[in-house]
């Protein structure tokens, strides 16, 4: 098993660091360190999902005239 990355995946690591870097903002790191599972307020996870489909990230699996990448 070959588990060395590709280019295409370090760029897309690159990617998505940069995307973290841009928008996870300190505001949205503070609410997720006051909860102890995946769920947040409901507001802070619209933020956050807000970001993510402006990127094309929230159903990237979905074609892209639906929101998707």
């Amino acid at each position: 098993m070959d588990l060395t990355y590709t280019g295409e995946d370090l760029a897309f690591q690159n990617e998505v660091r940069a995307f973290l870097k841009e928008n996870l903002s300190d505001e949205l790191k503070r609410a997720t360190d006051k909860t102890t599972t995946v769920f947040v307020e409901k507001d802070v996870a619209e933020k956050w999902q807000q970001k993510l489909y402006e990127k094309g990230w929230l159903a990237y699996f979905w074609p892209k005239e639906y929101g998707g990448t």
